[in-house]
């Protein structure tokens, strides 16, 4: 009986990268994380000229540290 208990506990305590593997879980991070903070996109904005997207703070930031460039394309 507890090793029903057990298998059932883990079929239900599954992490993402247990169920969207490879490709698929890497294709999903690049999409939600922001390539400036390496975190969850907090207020996304996209630059008009090439569409990527960063954070807020991160691209305000950064267009006031440094050029007022598209991080990605520099």
């Amino acid at each position: 009986m507890e090793l029903a208990g057990a298998k059932r506990f883990h079929e239900f305590n599954t992490t993402s990268e247990d169920i969207l593997t490879g490709d698929t879980f890497n294709d999903l991070k690049e999409t939600l994380l922001c390539s400036v903070c390496s975190d969850v996109f907090k207020n996304p904005m996209n630059v008009r000229q090439c569409l990527h997207k960063f954070c807020a703070q991160c691209i305000e930031d950064y267009n006031r540290r440094y050029k007022k460039e598209c991080p990605a394309c520099r």
